[in-house]
């Protein structure tokens, strides 16, 4: 058995390539407000779609684009989602060379406030794969999206979205953008205000 971004069994984790309505981002985590399941991504990835697309990863139907926000305190959106595998998992993943890959199981999460400056945070994405850097500044503006941290991992279009991962296999965000030398994220506290709920962290949630 195999698995990359583009192709790994069930269940729905984080860091599989995602398309719908035109576009393609990366899956990040799951979220339980009161008791429904999301899965979430990029909010600009279903702003994207017209807020109505309709996500699949590989040729599974994940749900549907059902709350989101592109840009302010919380680049992130909601995928209704009916996963009943374990719902902590993270891909980790390396292209070359060879390819690996390892399924990582998150055992928490961390508050922005929390994050440790000078700590090694690294990211899921469909595009970069698995790139690591040190948290390098905390609460950032870029453009219209706020409150962002920073990291120096590698990211590029279509890792929008992605798992954030922090030391201890805790959960720090969710990718906003990023270049070469920057991951802009969103922490996870950011998400549960602007939506509610918290973000899986147990297999069962």
């Amino acid at each position: 058995m195999t698995c990359s971004p583009f192709n790994c069994p069930n269940p729905l984790k984080g860091g599989l390539s995602i398309t719908g309505g035109g576009y393609i981002c990366t899956s990040g985590y799951f979220q339980k407000v009161g008791s429904v399941l999301y899965m979430i991504t990029g909010g600009h990835c279903l702003d994207d779609a017209g807020g109505v697309g309709v996500p699949w990863y590989h040729t599974s139907l994940i749900g549907y684009a059902a709350h989101y926000q592109s840009a302010g305190t919380a680049d992130a959106g909601l995928i209704t989602s009916s996963e009943g595998g374990a719902r902590n998992q993270v891909l980790e993943y390396v292209a070359s060379p060879p390819p690996w890959y390892t399924i990582l199981s998150l055992t928490g999460w961390t508050a922005g406030s929390s994050q440790t400056l000078g700590s090694l945070v690294c990211k899921a994405g469909q595009t970069t794969g698995w790139t690591c850097g040190t948290l390098t500044q905390k609460d950032v503006t870029v453009g219209n999206r706020y409150h962002l941290n920073v990291t120096t991992a590698t990211t590029s279009g279509g890792d929008s979205g992605g798992s954030v991962i922090g030391p201890s296999t805790k959960l720090y965000g969710e990718t906003s953008l990023g270049d070469s030398g920057h991951d802009y994220y969103v922490t996870p506290d950011r998400v549960n205000s602007f939506f509610g709920g918290s973000p899986c962290v147990t297999a069962s949630c």
